[in-house]
């Protein structure tokens, strides 16, 4: 009976020691499942992380780029703007300037009040204020400061910013030069030197009258009375082709107190005076005096007792200011310094 009993517990024993056997074994299998699932996400987490930290830095390169290229062209746009102040363009001039340079450049032409360009004038024109060229010499010969400008409109500066030419009308902002603008630099002869011109004009002039008056004398002695005649027509035409085209309002002034010395009339006939429509005048004068146009600065119709006030003198729509004679040739002025025939 013992031994039965035995038995029994024994197999009971052994029953249970299989059934915790198994179910450690299940318990195990469920945590490695378990395991492997978690490693498994974390993967796709860790991947689908840097998947997007990937994409993430690819946009932030890319607007990186982008912003890189945008801040690149703005400043390549402000290197050089249309309009820059003076204040800047100085500062480039005294940079160069203190490192030895001398800022110029060739964007200028030299033209005297014509506008002909002035032979053996500068190239180049060195950059700052205008007023600094006054004056401008060549050859001996000295010429006075008229006017700047760049496309009619005056020019006070001239500068250079990033190998771009700049000019200023005010001294406060500066506009870019555009393809084909110049700055045109106006001089004139001073007044010295045009009166030493004529003067050396006029030297000639009568070494050539004295020359051609011997030799004609020369031959007039040696000749017939034919050929005296002959001379004398030849002499004339040969005094009208020396007559100057221009000549100085002071020599036209010399002339004409000659001629009121040996008693000549002061008058020429080359004169019409019009009223404001330019209808003529009934019963204006037929002749003008010789001299200054501001001493006929009234007109008086005798007999229809109707007084005029002077409004302009004019030769083919240029104002005048004086009118002469030289040699029974008429000029005249409209500067007061030079006439012209």
């Amino acid at each position: 009976m013992r031994h039965k009993n035995w038995k029994t517990y024994l197999k009971i024993a052994c029953s249970w020691l299989l059934i915790f056997s198994i179910c450690f074994m299940n318990l195990e299998t469920v945590s490695a499942s378990e395991d492997e699932t978690s490693v498994v996400t974390e993967q796709e987490q860790t991947q689908d992380t840097e998947a997007f930290t990937s994409e993430t830095d690819a946009q932030q390169t890319e607007t990186e780029q982008t912003s890189e290229q945008f801040t690149s062209e703005t400043e390549t746009e402000e290197q050089i703007p249309d309009s820059i102040e003076v204040e800047k363009l100085e500062k480039e001039i005294q940079e160069a300037t203190s490192n030895g340079q001398v800022p110029t450049t060739k964007l200028v032409e030299y033209v005297d009040e014509s506008g002909n360009a002035i032979e053996g004038a500068p190239e180049t024109i060195e950059l700052g204020k205008i007023s600094d060229h006054s004056e401008l010499n060549i050859s001996d010969k000295d010429y006075e400061f008229k006017s700047a400008k760049v496309n009619d409109a005056d020019c006070s500066f001239i500068g250079v910013y990033k190998d771009t030419v700049y000019w200023s009308s005010d001294n406060i902002n500066a506009n870019k030069f555009t393809d084909g603008q110049k700055l045109t630099m106006t001089y004139a002869l001073k007044e010295k030197e045009k009166e030493s011109e004529i003067s050396k004009t006029e030297d000639l002039e009568q070494e050539k009258d004295t020359t051609e008056t011997k030799e004609s004398e020369t031959e007039i002695s040696e000749k017939s009375s034919e050929q005296i005649i002959d001379n004398e027509k030849s002499t004339e035409q040969a005094s009208d082709e020396q007559l100057p085209d221009t000549i100085s309002v002071q020599s036209l002034n010399i002339a004409m107190q000659r001629s009121v010395a040996n008693g000549d009339e002061q008058t020429t006939d080359r004169v019409e005076y019009v009223d404001a429509n330019g209808k003529a005048i009934d019963g204006a004068p037929t002749t003008i005096e010789l001299g200054n146009i501001e001493d006929h600065k009234e007109l008086t119709i005798s007999g229809s007792g109707k007084n005029y006030e002077f409004k302009s003198a004019r030769v083919n729509g240029k104002d005048c200011v004086y009118i002469g004679k030289y040699n029974d040739t008429v000029y005249y002025s409209t500067d007061g310094v030079i006439a012209i025939k």
